[in-house]
């Protein structure tokens, strides 16, 4: 696994983790979050990684 991948994935999973404490009241912050997993997991998948 190259280096950018690992900092990837630990990077989805943190964002992951932050969406998952996040209250369904604060929209900005789940957009926010939601978008930034989106980017990640598109580079990921250009890397050819699927989860």
């Amino acid at each position: 696994m190259s280096l950018e991948v690992g900092f990837l994935l630990a990077e989805r999973n943190e964002v992951q983790r932050i969406l998952d404490g996040i209250s369904w009241n604060d929209i900005i912050g789940k957009m926010t979050f939601t978008s930034r997993l989106m980017k990640v997991e598109s580079q990921l998948r250009d890397l050819g990684v699927s989860f």
